[in-house]
């Protein structure tokens, strides 16, 4: 944890921090670290609960404009926070920015690079899976309550069906510039429970359906596939994918 606070601190342009505790065995503390507040979730309600419940406790403040996600583990690189919301105040269309990321293992070892940034094929990507890393979203407020929280109904995939609604109700972009180092952990959510994430994933395609549209039926076909594919050749893949 020390270290993804200390990427934040670093930044270029202060910021508050949020971290929301999911009800943790023992509570997370951030003694001496001004500008950083913990928010408790009681009882443990998972991803999706905690994030609504951050959401919530940020948009009762007026004040605050943007919201930037970073996942404990994950790091942002410098000057991230500033480059988004410079973007956004260049941008006041967009809704949603993510950007693209520097995907490495435990030791630091650069693995690939994720994140479609080109609009045009963003459009269509969008329609196969979250064209970037949750870590790097970065949502602007006044959208947040017009386009809505994180969806309750959706207990994995909760970023890729917020990506999907924010894509086809509002706007969608991504940065070209790397601005996130995210760690592929192997005991992480995502790949322990990879199947419960593909039937969310086709459950948010599913609830976004565009039957008329190739690139979400192409979409559909290719997480049908993911679904019954062994995961090492699905991650084999995502790399060529990506390289």
């Amino acid at each position: 944890m020390d270290d993804t606070l200390r990427s934040i601190a670093t930044q270029g342009f202060a910021c508050r921090t949020l971290i929301v505790d999911d009800g943790s065995r023992e509570p997370v503390t951030v003694a001496d670290r001004p500008g950083v507040e913990v928010l408790r979730v009681e009882p443990n309600g998972g991803i999706t609960n905690a994030l609504r419940a951050g959401v919530e406790h940020i948009l009762a403040d007026p004040d605050i404009r943007y919201v930037a996600r970073l996942d404990i583990g994950d790091f942002n690189r410098p000057q991230r926070i500033e480059q988004q919301r410079a973007f956004m105040e260049d941008h006041p269309d967009v809704d949603l920015l993510g950007g693209r990321s520097d995907v490495t293992d435990m030791t630091g070892q650069s693995l690939f690079r994720y994140g479609v940034s080109d609009p045009v094929a963003l459009a269509r990507s969008v329609y196969r899976a979250t064209p970037f890393m949750h870590s790097t979203f970065f949502i602007r407020c006044d959208a947040l309550r017009r386009l809505g929280n994180y969806d309750a109904d959706f207990v994995m995939a909760q970023d890729y069906e917020m990506a999907l609604r924010y894509h086809r109700m509002g706007v969608l972009r991504c940065l070209d510039d790397i601005v996130i180092d995210y760690v592929r952990d192997p005991a992480g959510l995502s790949l322990q429970r990879r199947k419960t994430s593909l039937r969310m994933r086709i459950k948010a395609q599913w609830t976004h359906r565009q039957p008329l549209n190739p690139h979400w039926v192409a979409g559909m076909v290719r997480s049908m596939l993911l679904y019954l594919m062994p995961a090492d050749l699905a991650t084999w893949l995502a790399k060529r994918a990506a390289s």
